[in-house]
């Protein structure tokens, strides 16, 4: 296949920037294609030793002030293909959920060393945003998949562990709770994604407390953190009530909408009880 080719040419060093924009370019075409799901095993592959490479060259940059920004040339673009990476396994999801397992197994481990990477970037100029950036696509895409199994399921039951949550949070999740540091960085954009009225409709801020309630389960965090996050979240629920009573939604809706506010509001009462009793 071509685009293995161009992975190991890559990988051997061979290929100027016009070369390596150009394979990054056809990749991201060819995952969003009709059949794309079945590349991206190869398209996490590929972005990882490019990551490497511009790792490297960035860290030379660091202490060679002639060197050019390749580094964070690629850092950056990258991180853009990644997030487009992340979207095509949300849709394959939908479409093609036969092969969700076999393909949520081959990123897994790259993604993991993707993440590790990242976070030892070297944080000078324009790279600094880079991981904050790859964090905000992983939580992002948390979001949005627990926000369209709100929709389809239209309830809020809370998960158990890790293992319940569906496939793409699942997969996210599980990684970066392999180290502590990755996952208070997810954590830190989740809480901005509150703070920052990120946030647009019930099944939003449903899909938030769904994924703060699982890690407050199982992950070790902070409970001050968590509680910190839930009251935010009852903060910008009340907002969004004021916001509908103003608003002329269908009443079906309004009631639907309401229904899950309430086992939203719940599910927050529970989760800061839990806390309170493991003080």
């Amino acid at each position: 296949m071509l685009l293995e080719m161009c992975s190991e040419m890559i990988q051997c060093g061979i290929g100027e920037r016009a070369f390596v924009k150009q394979v990054i370019d056809f990749m991201t075409s060819l995952i969003q294609t009709g059949v794309g799901h079945r590349l991206l095993g190869l398209a996490v592959r590929l972005l990882y030793q490019l990551a490497v490479i511009s790792f490297h060259n960035e860290s030379r940059a660091e202490s060679d002030d002639n060197a050019d920004d390749a580094g964070c040339f690629l850092g950056e673009t990258i991180a853009m293909s990644l997030s487009r990476v992340v979207h095509a396994m949300l849709c394959m999801v939908r479409k093609h959920p036969e092969d969700v397992q076999q393909v949520t197994g081959e990123v897994k481990q790259t993604f993991l060393e993707i993440f590790l990477l990242y976070y030892r970037w070297p944080q000078s100029g324009d790279s600094t945003h880079i991981y904050t950036e790859l964090m905000a696509t992983v939580m992002s895409a948390s979001v949005a998949e627990l926000a369209t199994h709100v929709r389809r399921e239209q309830s809020v039951a809370a998960f158990g562990d890790l293992q319940m949550l569906p496939p793409i949070s699942q997969l996210f999740l599980g990684i970066l709770g392999k180290q502590q540091y990755l996952l208070r960085a997810f954590f830190a954009q989740l809480q901005a994604c509150i703070k920052e009225s990120g946030l647009q409709n019930i099944q939003e801020h449903c899909a938030v407390m769904l994924v703060i309630d699982v890690l407050a389960k199982v992950s070790g965090l902070p409970r001050e953190c968590i509680r910190e996050a839930v009251e935010q979240l009852q903060a910008s629920l009340g907002t969004l009530a004021d916001d509908q009573e103003n608003s002329s939604t269908e009443e079906d809706s309004v009631k639907q909408e309401n229904e899950i506010a309430r086992a939203v509001t719940e599910l927050a009462e529970k989760c800061l009880q839990s806390l309170s009793e493991c003080s």
